[in-house]
């Protein structure tokens, strides 16, 4: 079976109208990563406020899958201005609509997820 991000989105908005809390809680929980990982091609990693390299279930799944010519997952979560989970979808094409500071409404695929040096 070849899993397409079609697949794994059907399966995460299944999950998450299973217990949107439970699975909003795994997305958002991120884990410092070294830096192998971070600059691996695919995986999107971040960094916190102390410049530590993390990364999350959206960030692992987006690696597996791959990414766009301009660096962006596949995948992200929708979130309403709450930040509760509404969906999860295919990143929309980069442009004004996703907010890069504090609350982001579009998790996941928020930035291009490049070690800052």
């Amino acid at each position: 079976m070849k899993l397409s991000a079609d697949i794994i989105i059907e399966r995460l908005n299944s999950m998450a109208e299973a217990d949107s809390d439970a699975v909003m809680r795994l997305i958002e929980t991120r884990v410092t990563c070294n830096d192998e990982l971070a600059e691996h091609p695919t995986c999107q990693v971040g960094q916190d406020e102390s410049g530590e390299c993390t990364v999350g279930l959206l960030g692992i799944l987006n690696g597996i899958l791959g990414k766009d010519s301009k660096g962006w997952g596949y995948l992200c979560a929708e979130l309403d201005d709450n930040g509760k989970l509404i969906r999860f979808k295919k990143t929309p094409q980069y442009n004004q609509e996703h907010n890069l500071g504090g609350n982001c409404t579009v998790q996941g695929a928020v930035y291009g997820c490049e070690r800052l040096s």
